[in-house]
């Protein structure tokens, strides 16, 4: 029996380690959970629109209303096709008379049968929970019922063959294919099939052909759409190993050539050993055949650093094209400042946004906004945004909104700023970049066929995309048409007079780590470039130098940008730039290089650093494993960096109550104001994809924060004031900002 079960699951190992990874992920993720709970207070939407909006609930959203439904039908299908890949890889490799193979068929529905009441309950537990309705119970329960027939039929199987196969004739007999046709393919379940394999190719046409039309499939309806496919095409490749001579197993070529993308000498290895085989064994000239292609493929993988010496392989070589600069860029911070119509006497804010993915962006453009909205003067003081990926993200979406001037109508609402954010950034673009992800990039790295494509296709592009066609709508809906202002260059995105921020936008090099900042600037101060310049003199539009920010593997890859050789001006060279979290997630860094910049120009001005943090609670320390410590210790290192980071800009601007003789300038005083949220009873999960619980957690905080505690550097430390500032600290003499209804009430 052990040989049995070995000899079984080397036949079936495709569709167990899919069926276990999926299940894992779905059971035990934050993002799976998110999702979850998403799907499930989106449908309940659908289900009841009018409550919803009595609510306050977010409704604009068309493509959410059969989400559910579609997960749910995907969800279903996705055992059902694990099941039949692995009984296929059997049956046509002559095993599926061993004696182990009931149990491994059986075992995969089992998984699913635990996993799913495990992530349904586990999502229910959360306080973000909606209490569930009728309709969405029975959706739920279908999807189980469903689930629990597969395994019951793969247990019949397992116990006695003889007797399911009776049990079917007998079937037959009463509800023959003449007398009751259509209960009689129920029944036998080849309309589940059907449509479950219906499903599947809409799920990979949208995923490979048009990944940023995937809204009405959502995150867990793609991943179950990419499961049933992996399974499908594991299962084929065991019968097609099988059928090779020497039964080699081809997986370990297509592990080879994801290999082969680390360096060429990996592809000429790989590139050998394949040519050895076909010669060392004795196939004939159809099994070689697939040998000789998969050898091809290792061919131009290991030839096209030859073609191209900048990429070193073609896969994913589609490099950032950037626009044709629209203007000079403006030679210096201390040039733009001066140029800055800023408020007489007022203080000056410049804002450090700091990463984590939708919520981050959330929380920097909200806050804006409440600030913007509820302080006539704010646009005036706010000099400058420092991004760091989901910051960068929100910050570049409040200078949109700046840009386009609807909130400055006669006609704006008192929360227009804010009733903009919503519209923008309460959507799902984790399912544009998921889809990218599982099925273009994936083939991407087996087939380099990107490299036929001069603009980017990868998923960081599609992210870029969605987040504009997200912009687009709402410009739309204020009757702009649909401007693009992530395709500004970012040399242009300066626009003082608009009432819109510099943009600063922080990235990582891959290859050396060094810290890049993207910016209108053509340098921030002496030795401290603000600038990219892309070959041929092309500049970043200001959606790239956004996404450049915020591209965190593995959900979107570090951007390849073409940069002239150092020494060599004539020639090009490709770089790799990944979210500049790496380096500082802060967004401090590049403050600190702005106000050394500055120092001599707000003499006597008061600064105030608006830093956004999500307070975690401090959890007790615990023991990690092989591979939960050094994530753990990543992790942590990005909260440690910040705090050490903002004790660092204290000391380098240290307040000074009178300057140091009568004829001395006063100096600028710096204070740092903590813009901070607290996932109090929500998961802030660094994901592309939030529920909409969890946006109105954020939005509350802000909404009902109080007066800032500003940082005394004397007596305080920088973790006491983030144990005593309640709220969200606005660092004004106001007590904390009025909500919308509040506001319009008073008028």
């Amino acid at each position: 029996m052990r040989r049995s079960v070995i000899n079984v699951l080397e036949y079936t190992y495709g569709p167990v380690i899919v069926s276990a990874l999926f299940c894992y992920f779905l059971a035990a993720s934050d993002p799976a959970q998110e999702v979850i709970l998403g799907h499930l207070a989106d449908f309940q939407i659908y289900q009841a629109p009018e409550a919803a909006n009595q609510a306050g609930l977010f409704t604009q959203d068309e493509h959410r209303s059969g989400r559910l439904q579609m997960a749910v039908v995907l969800l279903i299908a996705l055992p059902f096709f694990t099941v039949w890949s692995a009984r296929q890889a059997l049956r046509l490799c002559d095993m599926d008379n061993e004696p182990a193979a009931p149990f491994i068929i059986a075992l995969i529905p089992l998984m699913f049968i635990i996993a799913y009441p495990t992530a349904l309950i586990g999502a229910l537990r959360s306080p973000e929970a909606p209490a569930l309705d009728q309709n969405t119970l029975a959706w739920l329960f279908a999807a189980l019922v469903f689930v629990l027939m597969q395994f019951l039929a793969a247990v019949a199987r397992m116990g006695n063959a003889q007797l399911y196969t009776q049990a079917l004739d007998w079937l037959d007999t009463i509800i023959s294919k003449d007398t009751m046709p259509a209960l009689w393919m129920v029944l036998r379940g080849y309309v589940i099939h059907g449509l479950a394999a219906l499903f599947m190719v809409i799920v990979i046409w949208k995923g490979f052909f048009s990944p940023g039309t995937t809204g009405q499939i959502g995150a867990l309806g793609m991943a179950a759409g990419f499961a049933a496919a992996a399974a499908l095409l594991l299962a084929a490749l065991t019968v097609l190993s099988h059928r090779v001579a020497g039964n080699f197993p081809l997986v370990l070529v297509l592990l080879g050539l994801s290999g082969a993308l680390v360096s060429p000498v990996v592809a000429v290895a790989v590139v050998v050993g394949l040519i050895l085989l076909i010669l060392l064994t004795r196939a004939s000239a159809r099994s070689r055949t697939p040998l000789f292609l998969l050898t091809g493929i290792a061919l131009v993988y290991s030839g096209s650093h030859l073609v191209d010496g900048a990429c070193q392989t073609w896969s994913g070589c589609n490099h950032v094209q950037g626009v044709p600069p629209a203007e000079k860029p403006i030679y210096s911070a201390q040039r733009a400042f001066q140029d800055w119509p800023r408020a007489a006497s007022a203080p000056v804010r410049i804002a450090a946004a700091q990463g984590g993915g939708l919520y981050a962006a959330y929380h920097t453009a909200y806050y804006l906004a409440a600030r913007t909205d509820t302080d006539p003067d704010f646009t005036r003081t706010l000099f400058a945004i420092s991004g760091v990926s989901g910051g960068s993200v929100g910050g570049g979406v409040y200078w949109a909104i700046r840009q386009s001037g609807v909130c400055d109508r006669a006609d704006a609402a008192p929360d227009c700023h804010r009733a903009a954010v919503d519209a923008i950034l309460r959507r799902d673009f984790l399912t544009p970049a998921l889809a990218g992800l599982l099925f273009r990039d994936n083939l991407d790295n087996v087939v380099p066929y990107s490299a036929a494509f001069e603009e980017p296709i990868d998923r960081g592009a599609v992210l870029e995309a969605a987040l504009a066609d997200a912009l687009g709508d709402w410009t739309e809906a204020q009757g702009l048409g649909r401007p693009a202002y992530f395709d500004r260059a970012l040399t242009a995105s300066w626009s003082p007079d608009k009432g819109a921020p510099l943009l600063v936008f922080n990235a990582t090099r891959v290859d050396n780590g060094h810290h890049y900042i993207l910016s209108p600037l053509r340098q921030i101060r002496g030795g401290v470039p603000g600038l990219l310049e892309l070959w041929g003199g092309r500049d970043l539009t200001v959606g790239n130098a956004m996404v450049i920010s915020a591209r965190f593997p593995v959900v979107t890859p570090p951007a390849r940008v073409r940069v002239r050789t150092p020494g060599q001006p004539d020639r090009p060279q490709v770089i790799q730039l990944a979210d500049g979290g790496y380096f500082d997630n802060s967004g401090l860094e590049s403050v600190t290089e702005l106000l050394h910049a500055l120092k001599n120009d707000m003499n006597g001005t008061r600064v105030e650093v608006i830093q956004f943090t999500a307070d975690e609670t401090a959890a007790p320390p615990q023991v990690k494993g092989t591979f939960g410590a050094p994530l753990s210790a990543f992790t942590a290192a990005w909260r440690a960096r910040r705090d050490l980071t903002a004790t660092r800009v204290m000391q380098f601007f240290p307040a000074q109550d009178a300057p140091p003789s009568p004829d001395a300038p006063i100096p600028m005083n710096v204070v740092m104001c903590v813009a901070r949220t607290i996932p109090h009873e929500v998961n802030f999960t660094v994901s592309w994809y939030l529920a909409q619980k969890t946006f109105d957690a954020i939005k509350l905080q802000i909404e009902e924060g109080h007066g800032a505690i500003p940082m005394d550097r004397k007596n305080v430390s920088f973790d006491t004031v983030l144990q005593r500032t309640g709220g969200v600290p606005d660092c004004s003499t106001k007590n904390g900002l009025t909500p919308p209804g509040v506001q319009v009430a008073a008028q």
